[in-house]
């Protein structure tokens, strides 16, 4: 039987969008695949994934390892520019097909806490500078705390 994989690097954000994906390729095979990334602390306990090779120490998925590479960022040297479609859609029809809405969920499989956590809901963003067209200015940012504060959620950054 084959083994297939998946090659994912970059930011946190792009990386965490590849999730219903692994999901995906791993019931469209009936199998567990192995991954290729530079954050593997976020797939750890991924139930799909059979094995994790991290990029940043050298590792690379098994040459017997068919590979979903979704590192193509790139078309003969130009840039792809992601503006008007979402990152699902981005890494899913570059590998030949495109989820379903309710096939779009992120997952993500932390380990228990080992500490309590103040009863209450939770908005949580994770700010940064990238793009000019993906970064908030100041005046967004104060409006989303106002916003959380109305929800009585606490505001994690």
């Amino acid at each position: 039987m084959s083994k297939f994989g998946i090659k994912i690097s970059g930011c946190l954000g792009d990386i965490i969008n590849v999730t219903p994906i692994i999901k995906y390729l791993s019931k469209c095979h009936n199998q567990k695949l192995y991954l290729e990334t530079n954050l593997p602390h976020l797939f750890k306990n991924n139930p799909y994934l059979e094995e994790i090779f991290d990029f940043n120490n050298g590792e690379v998925l098994p040459e017997d390892v068919l590979v979903y590479d979704c590192n193509v960022y790139q078309n003969n040297g130009i840039q792809k520019q992601i503006r008007k479609m979402s990152m699902f859609d981005y890494f899913s029809t570059s590998l030949g097909f495109q989820l379903l809405p309710e096939e779009r969920s992120l997952e993500f499989y932390p380990d228990p806490l080992d500490f309590d956590l103040p009863d209450g809901k939770y908005v949580v963003f994770n700010p940064s500078i990238t793009w000019p067209s993906r970064t908030w200015n100041k005046e967004k940012w104060e409006r989303s705390e106002e916003h959380t504060s109305e929800l009585q959620s606490h505001l994690n950054l």
